[in-house]
């Protein structure tokens, strides 16, 4: 029986694993040798996310949805093809630029983008006045253009001031002051209508913003008005206390003996 077994054993090996001529083993479909049936191994299945790290996932996912969102925004904002009329883009030539923010198309467009045009404008004034003078820029649209740059100019003081403490305010409305001092603008009277026009048009924010600086920088002529003022005066103090005498004058000299009658002449 032992034997039987024996054989039925090595009967069996030899029958699951059969050698070629070639040297090679044919091996049953499914399993080894040894494990007839084995299950290939593989790399383990990954583990469920926890409710927390989905919810980490998906406030990711609308992060990242948003900010691209805001991209593709602002890309089509600035660069559409179809702007009010000829509208021009921001980098355009500064007289296609000047040309388009002269006309009536340029009134238009809604005050955050009509405020950034004017921003790029402001500073440009040796170009805007080159432009005139070559006649490339018509009296009444150069009139326009001015009254643009100096909003353009106020905006952008607006927003420095709004930037800085009160120390540095102070120093920033000196240098605009001295600046003003040193190439006084003249009268333009109508320069400020139409400033005045353009204003109205401001949101109240924005009107509110622009009325403070002006006031702040008002108030500050007026202190240094009343510093020079007092300046003068003591130097003028100080000048009259050094040309006065320090030192009391001498005694006055001696008055001359009064000098004698003649004497009558004898009866």
């Amino acid at each position: 029986m032992s034997t039987a077994a024996s054989n039925g054993k090595t009967q069996t090996a030899a029958q699951a694993s059969r050698v070629n001529p070639g040297g090679s083993v044919d091996r049953p479909a499914g399993g080894s040798v040894d494990k007839p049936g084995a299950k290939s191994t593989g790399k383990p299945a990954p583990k469920p996310m926890t409710p927390e790290q989905k919810k980490q996932v998906a406030i990711i996912g609308s992060v990242v949805a948003l900010v691209v969102a805001i991209a593709v925004g602002i890309f089509f904002y600035f660069h559409k093809s179809d702007n009010i009329g000829s509208g021009q883009r921001l980098n355009s030539p500064l007289p296609n630029l000047t040309a388009y923010m002269a006309s009536n198309e340029f009134d238009k467009l809604d005050f955050d983008r009509k405020k950034l045009y004017i921003k790029e404008l402001a500073g440009k004034k040796k170009e805007v006045d080159e432009l005139h003078k070559s006649a490339r820029l018509s009296d009444a649209q150069y009139k326009e253009v001015q009254a643009l740059m100096w909003i353009g100019k106020q905006f952008k003081h607006v927003e420095k001031y709004n930037s800085l403490g009160a120390l540095d305010r102070k120093d920033m409305l000196d240098e605009i002051i001295d600046d003003n001092k040193r190439d006084p603008k003249p009268k333009d009277t109508e320069r400020e209508k139409r400033v005045k026009t353009l204003e109205e048009t401001f949101p109240s924010e924005e009107k509110d913003l622009v009325r403070v600086f002006r006031q702040a920088l008002k108030d500050r002529e007026k202190e240094r008005k009343f510093e020079d003022t007092r300046i003068k005066r003591e130097a003028a103090t100080r000048k009259s206390a050094t040309t006065r005498p320090t030192t009391r004058p001498g005694e006055r000299p001696a008055s001359a003996a009064p000098v004698a009658k003649p004497a009558a002449p004898a009866k």
